[in-house]
């Protein structure tokens, strides 16, 4: 697992970045970062249809969309549009995972025509868990997005 991020570089400091300031930051970050060989690149996008998720589409040509949602009506308000933007611009969607949800957001990938992948509960202990990989992965939340995951054949 590689993980870069821009936040590495602000520490503490807010990183406030609009329009093509935010444009190019991405390119760079995907131009200079040395990923070496990769099974699979993961891009955690902020929600909407932004301009974070346009561009990376648009840079990653082989993109693939694995869409994460709280089952807020908000927030399945929010993924609805960007399903459709999505196939729209014709990334695939793989599926739809629930984050600390229990199962509420299943109806809602079904009108979409969604594949659900599963739910990931909300779990106190993973506050506790960060900064320890071995107790992090000992988490219930660990243990059902890496079942959402293998439902979506991202793990072997």
């Amino acid at each position: 697992v590689k993980l870069m991020s821009l936040a590495l570089f602000a520490s503490e400091a807010p990183l406030p970045l609009r329009g093509a300031d935010a444009t190019d930051a991405l390119l760079e970050l995907l131009a200079v970062t040395r990923w070496g060989d990769l099974d699979l690149l993961v891009v955690d996008a902020p929600p909407g249809t932004g301009d974070e998720l346009l561009d990376t589409v648009r840079f990653l040509k082989r993109s693939e969309a694995v869409v994460v949602t709280t089952p807020s009506k908000l927030s399945l308000s929010v993924v609805a549009r960007l399903v459709r933007l999505l196939r729209d611009v014709r990334t695939p969607v793989l599926g739809l995972i629930e984050n600390m949800g229990r199962g509420d957001a299943k109806a809602a990938a079904e009108e979409w025509g969604v594949r659900y992948l599963g739910w990931v509960p909300y779990d106190p202990s993973v506050e506790e868990a960060l900064g320890d990989p071995g107790k992090l992965l000992g988490t219930e939340v660990a243990a059902k997005l890496e079942e959402a995951l293998r439902a979506a054949g991202l793990l072997r």
